[in-house]
């Protein structure tokens, strides 16, 4: 993922909402939100990462879930032996451990930049993480507020981030499961540039850094290679019930699914 917002506890009705991005280069081989199984036998509702096994959003019967996103620093040193950063989101919802005990065993400098959400919804908890901000810590994400995360860290306020999150708080009061779906959808298509003095400095070329500074992504804009493969909205219901809605913009492929959420 590349852009993601979160209403964590505002809605009465929702009590949470996910609109997310998923940026990468169009040659990645990848398939679509599904029902599948890791090696170890967990099972995952995620779209897949087919070159390397991992996910960057992911969500597990138990009532976990995961949202993955990089850190646009170029001047940042790579390991010498990268693991794979959509394991994070894997390894969290495959998982039994405690948000501190399984994030305390995380050998953090074997991954190059990222920034993790991991929540368990039959805790109701919520936890930011990441191994470049923040002091390398866990920190609670209470509810009752909207987040926003992008290529910096938690709420830094990109104007992407910004407008994603505003698109969040204003379709909230659409109180119909479809409505809501469509308003989401509808706010992570939007390819507006913004203005030179707003875009942030993340050491990449000003062209770059205005082609990437909408919601949905397309670049180099003439002859694009890279830029927002999917997006993906999930709704939890009154009824425990999450809906979610991920469209594949390379063919304009919609997967609807739906989990009874947590199961037993």
């Amino acid at each position: 993922m590349c852009l993601i917002a979160m209403a964590w506890g505002v809605s009465p009705q929702y009590p949470l909402v996910i609109a997310a991005n998923r940026d990468e280069f169009y040659a990645r081989p990848t398939a679509p939100l599904a029902r599948w199984t890791t090696p170890e036998g967990h099972s995952i509702v995620s779209g897949r990462d087919l070159r390397d096994g991992g996910t960057w959003m992911g969500f597990a019967d138990n009532g976990r879930f995961a949202m993955l996103t990089n850190v646009r620093n170029p001047a940042a040193p790579l390991p010498a032996q990268p693991r794979s950063r959509g394991a994070l989101v894997v390894g969290w919802l495959s998982s039994s451990q405690s948000a501190s005990d399984w994030s305390r065993a995380l050998p953090m400098g074997d991954y190059a930049g990222f920034n993790l959400i991991i929540g368990d919804w039959a805790r109701q908890q919520c936890h930011y993480l990441s191994n470049q901000h923040a002091g390398h810590g866990l920190t609670a994400i209470d509810k009752g507020q909207t987040i926003g995360l992008s290529n910096a860290a938690l709420n830094t306020p990109w104007p992407k981030t910004l407008q994603l999150v505003n698109h969040l708080d204003q379709a909230l009061q659409d109180t119909t499961l479809p409505g809501l779906h469509t308003q989401l959808q509808t706010a992570l298509r939007s390819d507006s540039l913004f203005d030179d003095a707003q875009l942030p400095h993340t050491g990449v070329p000003l062209a770059q850094e205005r082609a990437l500074s909408s919601v949905f992504v397309r670049y180099p804009p003439q002859t694009p290679t890279y830029g927002t493969r999917t997006s993906l909205t999930a709704i939890l219901s009154p009824e425990q019930r999450l809906h979610l809605q991920e469209t594949t913009h390379e063919g304009g492929l919609q997967v609807p699914m739906e989990v009874d959420w947590p199961s037993h």
